[in-house]
């Protein structure tokens, strides 16, 4: 175990995109980082290159190996400072039921099994911060989104549940918001991404966010946001109405 007094972070879905690209600039301002994520040749990679960060493979979706990773952790770093889960399926199943079962046994309970180990961890120190990635789609359903706006929604009714039960236990819950983001995952998108950031944006802006633990919402770019509080508060005939225009444009321009 490492006795040095570094501060420790553990981020969950980071061997692409935001997770790898928070992973080095945690380790970059002198945060000893535990990645975690199913495709270890990329975790080892990102390690070879960048000093501070330990791979840590980890299929989320089996949360027995959760459990034993967290142990694992926990056993070389002591603690946890800062937990980060930016998960999501990449599965390919087609269905709705199936689609929305693999949806949420990664994004959702895996969460839920890594905050469980490392949340009583930080409740024994008696400090620690949570963060969950979530999606501004999470604030009301848009075409196309079925599957990961559900579980953002989740996600996000999550992070508001853990604010409430540990804000008495020294522990600091987050809900990062990003909105459309030039990663792998958003280049298969097929209609034009509105206020689109580079991964570099993305990631200043949520360390400039996790520098101020008292702030829930970490949502960005401001505009996007109040566009879909704007969709949100529409009455609901307008917005439905307004939502099937909005499908029938993207089918038109992803043929």
């Amino acid at each position: 175990m490492q006795t040095h007094a570094r501060k420790t972070a553990w981020i969950i879905g980071a061997s692409s995109g935001l997770g790898a690209a928070l992973a080095i600039r945690l380790a970059n301002e002198g945060y000893q980082v535990g990645i975690s994520a199913r495709r270890e040749e990329r975790l080892n990679a990102i390690a070879a290159h960048q000093s501070g960060v330990t791979p840590f493979p980890l299929d989320v979706g089996d949360h027995g190996a959760v459990q034993r990773c967290a142990e694992s952790i926990l056993a070389e770093f002591g603690h946890i400072d800062l937990l980060v889960f930016c998960a999501v399926s990449g599965g390919s199943a087609k269905g709705m039921h199936e689609s929305l079962a693999q949806g949420m046994f990664v994004g959702l309970l895996g969460a839920t099994a890594v905050m469980e180990p490392i949340a009583a961890n930080m409740k024994k120190r008696g400090s620690g911060q949570i963060a969950l990635i979530g999606s501004p789609v999470g604030f009301r359903a848009l075409p196309g989104a079925r599957t990961y706006g559900t579980v953002k929604s989740a996600l996000h009714y999550l992070a508001e549940a853990m604010k409430i039960e540990l804000s008495g236990d020294g522990i600091a819950v987050q809900l990062i918001l990003p909105g459309f983001v030039d990663t792998q995952l958003t280049q298969a998108n097929t209609f034009q991404m509105p206020f689109l950031m580079t991964v570099d944006e993305a990631t200043d802006r949520i360390w400039r966010g996790l520098c101020t633990p008292q702030r829930f919402k970490i949502a960005f770019p401001r505009r996007l946001i109040w566009l879909m509080r704007l969709f949100g508060a529409l009455p609901d005939p307008v917005y439905f109405n307004a939502m099937k225009w909005l499908g029938r444009k993207i089918d038109k321009n992803s043929r």
